[in-house]
C-alpha cells in the first residue's frame, strides 16, 4: 500500500505544480485559454487526494481520512466559486480562499502519505 500511496502523492505533486502555474497565469490575466486545463487538473488533484484519504481510512488514520475527504471536496468548490473569473485586476477574497484551500489540501495529502509510509515500517 505504501508503494501505491507513493505513486498517488507523486501524481498530486506533479499535477498541483502545473495547476498552480496555470492558476497564476489566470490570476495575472495572461492566459484565459488555460482555464479548462486548470479546472481539469484541479479536479484530478481532488480525486487523487480523495484516493489518499480512502487509504488513510484503511490504515486506521481516521482524522487524516476525514480531512482528506473534506479538502478534496473544498478544493473544487472554492475553485468553482470564482466563476465568472475576474482576471488581471488583483486578487479577491474568493481567490485567496482558494489558494489557502489548495495549500492546506497539499499539506494534508503529504501528511496522509507520511502516515501511510510510517505505518508500514
Amino acid at each position: 500500500m505504501a508503494k501505491f500511496a507513493k505513486i498517488l502523492i507523486m501524481i498530486v505533486r506533479l499535477v498541483a505544480v502545473v495547476s498552480i502555474i496555470l492558476g497564476a497565469l489566470l490570476a495575472a490575466g495572461k492566459a484565459q485559454a488555460v482555464l479548462g486545463a486548470h479546472i481539469g487538473l484541479g479536479f484530478m488533484v481532488a480525486l487523487v487526494v480523495l484516493m489518499l484519504a480512502i487509504l488513510a481510512f484503511v490504515k486506521k488514520k481516521t482524522v487524516l481520512g476525514i480531512l482528506g475527504v473534506v479538502f478534496a471536496i473544498l478544493l473544487p468548490v472554492t475553485g468553482l466559486r470564482q466563476i465568472p473569473l475576474q482576471t488581471g485586476g488583483g486578487i479577491d477574497i474568493e481567490q485567496v480562499a482558494h489558494i489557502i484551500v489548495v495549500l492546506l489540501t497539499l499539506g494534508i495529502a503529504e501528511s496522509i502519505h507520511a502516515a501511510i509510509r510510517k505505518s508500514e515500517l
